[in-house]
Formats: C-alpha cells, structure tokens, sequence
C-alpha cells in the first residue's frame, strides 16, 4: 500500500479572501494568473472558458459553477460536495498524449493529500490542503478518480495551510531540487512521510473539528506530536504555530464547564475565568477561584486527552507562579474534561495528579 499526493491548480473561487476556494470558478486576478502568468496546462487550453473569458479582457461570458456537476476542471468543483476525489489526468505530451493515466499502487485505506501551490509561489511553497482516506480507484477518461471512503474528508482551515509545506515532509528528488515535475500525482513511498504529515497536521489543528474526524477515521495512534516538525519554510525562513480555531464541540464543552462548575466537582460559586492568559501568553480554557481561596485550572478535550494532560500540568505550575504559592503546594487543583479517556491519559494523571472528568456537551 502506497500514499499518494495530487498536484491542484491553484484556486480560490468561494475562498471569501480566504486562501483555500475549490468552490468555484477562480477570481478574475487568479483566471489571469492561471492562464496567462503560470500558463496551466487546462487553464490556458484554447477551448478551455476561463482562457476564452481572459482572452476577452475579461469582457465576455464568465464562467459560473455553482455546483461540482457543473465544473469544466477539476479544481472548480472539488470541494463542493463530500466524500472527496480528484483525478490522474491525461498524457499532455509524447506518443500517449490524450490517453488517461493510470494509478497503479494505491488501495482503500490509503491516504490522498491535496497539494498546491498560493499566488506568487515558487515549487517550494507547495502545501497541502486536504486529505482523505481512499475508498476506490475508478477508470475515467480523464485519468483514474481517487475516491474518499468518506471518513475522513479534511480541508485544512488557512491558517494552519499557509505554511503547511509538503517539502518540509517529502524528500528533495535525486538532484536535490524541491520541483514537482510532470503529473498530476506522486506515490508517497517513504514509509514515514504519512505518519509525519498526519500527526503534524493534527498538532497544528488543535482544537479544530477537523482534528477530531482524523482521530475517528485513523485512530489514537495517530495522535497529534508536540510540535513534531520545525514550522518553517523549506527554505528555513518563517514560523508560525498552531491554527487557531475551535470545533463548535470544544468550545461548547468549554462554556459548559465555567457555566456549571459542579458539573466538574468544584464548587457552584466557583468564579470562572475563560481563557485566562498568563504572563507567558499561555491560555487555560477555564480557570476557577475557588471560594476557600484555592484555584483550579480546567483543560478540555474532546477525544484527543493526551495532550491536555500535559497541558494542565503546564497550567497548574503557571498559575500556582501568578498566585505565588509554592510549586506543588496542592492551592491549585489539575482538571482534565473530555469525553473519554485512553488508558496512557489515565496513567499521567494518576502519576501527576489530574483529575480526569468524563463530559459530554
């Protein structure tokens, strides 16, 4: 079994000023850029409607997609609707031009990741911006459809995409070079390239939803590393972090937890603070002042614990430094609230001691 990684045109129809479209037709500065500046093979096709639209200055008929069925490439149409697909493609060139091209190594299970390159990009700055598990491999005319099996169709939100570099995991080519080459598609056969990308991806999700169905489709083996790749560009400038979003299910897991203290064990007149932020720019998800003068700092989950175990451990120490207690004073009580617990979450808190607190929004 093999992985595989598909080279995407560029798009941002329905990106809204975001970075990731795919669900539409491109803005006019893109159709420009696709066409006449990069020069994309379908893109600047003589037939093709956005080289016709260009070629009128941008004057004539604009295309409109509103719906996958609808798109005359395969980028127009890809995010519209799940499980997700993209396609091999045709031979542009030699004594097989026009025929489909064949996708020979990948099987149902395997994963397909979603690669491309923003405006002003160079072969470098190619990241990856989706994935999924594989469901089926289908002869087409336009090349090999590789289809989702629907559990685990993930579009990677812009914050955590803009520098989610797919050279920071693939090996340079034999020349050293970091150049994609012909083809709409490369076979992923370093063993280790998958697993890196996946736990990467899902270090820099945080609390996104999106890291949560990557745990229900893969697993807890999968599960996110602390910062397991240096966050810079291939060519060693620039770093960013973790994204920034919330799944609806953590943050109202969250609310819940400061609205109802008792619901945790702590006191009902408990004073919550959310996302209270120390001197260090760390933020707990819920502090508590307790009415007998003790403190508690409460880390949610969903169902990804481990994480959070470390985490409380963190916040407990911050927070007994801004009280000024005594490290391991015992002021400040750990509280880890998820909706389940695997057995090595429980084993750091039974050493570390957090309390564990099953929860359900």
């Amino acid at each position: 079994m093999v992985d595989i990684a598909f080279k995407v045109t560029y798009n941002d129809g329905g990106a809204n000023g975001g970075l990731i479209g795919y669900r539409g037709v491109c803005s006019d500065r893109i159709i420009v850029d696709n066409v006449k500046v990069r020069e994309m093979t379908w893109c600047s096709a003589e037939e093709n409607p956005c080289r016709l639209y260009c070629d009128s200055g941008l004057n004539g008929r604009r295309p409109i997609v509103r719906q996958a069925d609808q798109a005359h490439c395969y980028e127009s149409g890809l995010l519209f609707e799940r499980p997700l697909r993209f396609w091999a493609g045709v031979f542009h060139n030699g004594p097989r031009e026009g025929e489909p091209q064949r996708i020979r190594q990948v099987e149902p299970g395997d994963i397909a990741f979603l690669t491309t390159i923003p405006p002003g990009g160079e072969q470098e700055d190619r990241i990856v911006f989706g994935c999924y598990r594989v469901g089926r491999v289908t002869p087409t005319d336009s090349g090999d459809r590789v289809e989702s099996d629907g559990t685990m169709d993930v579009v990677v939100p812009d914050d955590v995409a803009r520098d989610f570099y797919l050279w920071n995991f693939q090996p340079p080519n034999r020349d050293g070079t970091r150049r994609w080459g012909f083809g709409l598609f490369r076979y992923l056969y370093e063993a280790d390239i998958t697993q890196r990308l996946i736990e990467d991806l899902m270090w820099r999700l945080g609390d996104d939803r999106q890291r949560d169905v990557i745990i229900r489709a893969l697993g807890d083996e999968f599960g996110p590393k602390p910062n397991p790749t240096p966050h810079l560009h291939p060519n060693g400038h620039g770093h960013r972090g973790q994204g920034s979003g919330e799944s609806d299910e953590h943050r109202n897991l969250k609310n819940l937890v400061a609205k109802c203290p008792k619901r945790i064990g702590l006191p009902r007149k408990a004073t919550p603070a959310v996302e209270h932020r120390f001197l260090s720019g760390d933020r707990v998800d819920v502090k508590f002042d307790l009415p007998d003068g003790t403190a508690a700092v409460v880390e949610v989950e969903t169902i990804c614990p481990r994480p959070g175990a470390h985490q409380a451990v963190k916040y407990r120490a911050l927070l007994e430094v801004e009280r000024g207690d005594k490290l391991g004073a015992g002021k400040v009580q750990a509280v880890l609230v998820a909706h389940r617990f695997d057995e090595e979450t429980r084993d750091l808190a039974r050493r570390y001691n957090i309390r564990l607190v099953p929860l359900q929004a």
